[in-house]
């Protein structure tokens, strides 16, 4: 059996065995050569990983048209298996973060049959326009083909578990393509498959009307990667995901990118695109727990995220809140102990990211320590997932005081960090009489609307890397008026006493 996500589980199975993606992303050039790809694993070796998302040039992989080399491929799932690490490819095909960087030389000088979209003035965008078929059946063509070598040379080892097409599609700077062909399009009455979708009949002004433009791209878009998609699932099945470049308070369309999955746009992508399993957010805002919320209702990826701490801490509550297969952090390898400043400072305004979103600095022993954590507790926390057994918390803003309700029992939680450090993050696994509690930056008390609630048994501890939990030290007396999670993410096992 291929790797396919178990949706009642909430995780992806290799090998028929749930694997949680602790994963990280590494930089987009980082794999454009075995020399600089086997450099970047050797930086990571401190880090627990499992899994890393590899961008996968197509104008590395078909350099002449029809011409393929798969040299590249091979050492990248050689060196994988060397490090015995699980890898997500990420297939830069026409649009990467809305543009047509990484297409081949041979389709960026071809502007008669690939034509960029175009801004109402006609000044093109760096863009191959989603309505020229011409593109993407060259793009569905070139994927199938990756697929097809995967499915060769990997289906037996399942070394690339999951393929993320394009990345973070849509048309910036524009609503929408403005060229003639995409004009006249338009102007007719929307497609079968629209009608189908809204119930209405008209030209996409009168149907749509003002977000008539975002939704015409999104069509043309969705279309696109179901196109694509489906042709490499028919060469080899594996979970297909997109990313989302997410839209933020009071943008319009093309400051992000027009007709990109966006959250007002999942339910017409997921009717539109069938074949792609998951839509994963790319979270580089505060609002972590909305995108979350939004996203999370089926089971879904953090592909990319900050290296900030407290964005670490939010790792707790994503994994055990919503159906996660998985949290990447962007730019993994620069998660040394030997810190230092990060090279993508230069344009991050550009893309209207803070500054620190990607800033590692003392992140990496709280990244190692959860990742440790949460990999030796994967099949607690998974038989909690099936059973609703999870009580998550999150401190979202300047929250101090959180509360959480387990049968009769009132869980209050005291935040004790501020928003710089780690922040606020933990879950309480109810195994029967057992209560787990882990976290960071937390004190819990408990309390009974009719009875008095004592503590039976408190142990701080840890599991091992069989899932056996071993005990560090027995709390008691005054170290048992309740449970403290302090900045380094730590684990409890706590029995009631209800009297």
């Amino acid at each position: 059996m291929i790797p396919y996500i178990d949706k009642k589980k909430g995780c992806l199975m290799v090998h028929d065995e749930p694997y949680l993606m602790f994963a990280g992303e590494i930089h987009n050039s980082n794999a454009s050569t075995r020399k600089i790809f086997q450099q970047t694993l050797e930086k990571i070796d401190s880090i627990p990983v499992n899994t890393l998302l590899i961008p996968i040039s197509w104008e590395l992989f078909e350099p002449q048209e029809g011409v393929f080399d798969t040299s590249l491929i091979k050492d990248i799932l050689h060196l994988l298996r060397e490090k015995q690490k699980k890898a997500i490819f990420l297939w830069f095909g026409l649009w990467k973060n809305g543009l047509s960087t990484y297409v081949p030389i041979w389709m960026k000088e071809d502007r008669v049959r690939f034509p960029f979209a175009k801004k109402k003035d006609q000044t093109s965008i760096y863009s191959i326009t989603p309505l020229c078929k011409e593109a993407i059946e060259k793009d569905a063509y070139a994927f199938s083909k990756l697929l097809s070598y995967l499915k060769q040379m990997d289906e037996k080892q399942q070394t690339v578990v999951m393929v993320q097409v394009e990345n973070e599609v849509g048309l910036l700077q524009s609503k929408k393509d403005n060229s003639t062909l995409a004009q006249a399009c338009f102007e007719k009455e929307i497609p079968l498959q629209m009608q189908e979708w809204s119930g209405k009949k008209g030209t996409w002004q009168e149907v749509f009307q003002e977000d008539s433009e975002e939704i015409f791209m999104a069509y043309h878009y969705a279309s696109a990667l179901e196109t694509i998609a489906k042709a490499g699932k028919q060469v080899y099945a594996l979970p297909m995901m997109i990313n989302v470049w997410l839209k933020k308070e009071g943008e319009s369309a093309g400051k992000y990118p027009s007709g990109g999955a966006v959250a007002s746009l999942l339910p017409l992508y997921r009717f539109l695109a069938p074949s792609i399993d998951v839509i994963a957010p790319d979270i580089y805002c505060t609002e972590f727990k909305e995108v979350c919320d939004a996203y999370g209702k089926w089971p879904f990826m953090i592909p990319e995220t900050r290296q900030d701490r407290p964005s670490i801490s939010q790792c707790i509550y994503a994994f055990t809140a919503y159906p996660l297969l998985g949290y990447a952090p962007f730019g993994i390898e620069d998660f040394e102990e030997d810190e230092t400043t990060n090279s993508m400072y230069h344009f991050l305004s550009s893309l209207g990211i803070e500054r620190s979103a990607f800033n590692p600095s003392g992140s990496f022993v709280y990244l190692r320590k959860i990742y440790e954590d949460l990999a030796a507790m994967q099949k607690m926390l998974l038989t909690c997932r099936e059973k609703h057994m999870l009580y998550p918390f999150y401190r979202k803003q300047d929250e101090k005081r959180d509360r959480v309700q387990i049968e009769d029992i009132r869980v209050d939680i005291t935040y004790l960090n501020k928003q710089e450090q780690m922040k606020g993050s933990g879950c309480i696994f109810v195994c029967e009489s057992d209560w787990f509690i882990y976290g960071t930056s937390f004190f819990l008390s408990f309390s009974h609307a009719q009875k008095q609630v004592g503590t039976l048994l408190l142990e701080e501890g840890y599991f091992d890397e069989q899932g056996n939990w071993c005990v560090i030290r027995r709390l008691n007396g005054d170290e048992q008026y309740g449970v403290y999670a302090m900045e380094m993410p730590s684990c409890y096992r706590l029995k009631l006493h209800i009297y």
